[in-house]
């Protein structure tokens, strides 16, 4: 499997454990649903302009594919040295996403485990066979060209 695979991959899993997410709340208030909607849609958004907007390689070598196009549609910013402001936004939006839909999970314990479980997997995936092999050599997690990408 090479990194864009598996790119493709955590992506897929963060969609299915946002579902997770949409689908508890959904059990208890649509407006929750609407609100937990919304904070994926900007977290995407400042995810995506943040961090991924200052990556070298959104355009053509993003291994998260969807991602790296979306970064492409936002406005453009040089790539450089990532800033505090450049993680504190990246890591904001990821722990919102995270955290939003928890108080509607601790009342489905077996539906928080699958959703804190698929998000591990994903971060995992990212962080052990995405960000090894990326060519983005400003970016702390890639360890480029320590490892030979695939």
């Amino acid at each position: 499997m090479t990194y864009r695979h598996h790119g493709l991959t955590s992506m897929a899993l963060f969609t299915v454990a946002v579902f997770v997410g949409l689908a508890i709340t959904a059990r208890h208030s649509w407006l929750a649903t609407a609100g937990y909607v919304a904070i994926n849609i900007v977290a995407a958004l400042g995810i995506a302009y943040t961090y991924c907007g200052k990556c070298a390689c959104r355009t053509r070598h993003c291994s998260h594919f969807v991602i790296g196009k979306m970064a492409d549609w936002l406005p453009q910013r040089p790539p450089g040295p990532y800033t505090r402001g450049d993680y504190a936004g990246m890591l904001l939006s990821a722990v919102a996403v995270f955290v939003y839909p928890l108080p509607w999970l601790w009342a489905a314990p077996v539906w928080l485990a699958a959703y804190t479980g698929i998000f591990l997997i994903a971060t995992l995936d990212i962080l052990l066979a995405v960000c090894p092999r990326c060519k983005n050599t400003r970016c702390p997690a890639a360890r480029w060209p320590a490892r030979k990408r695939e």
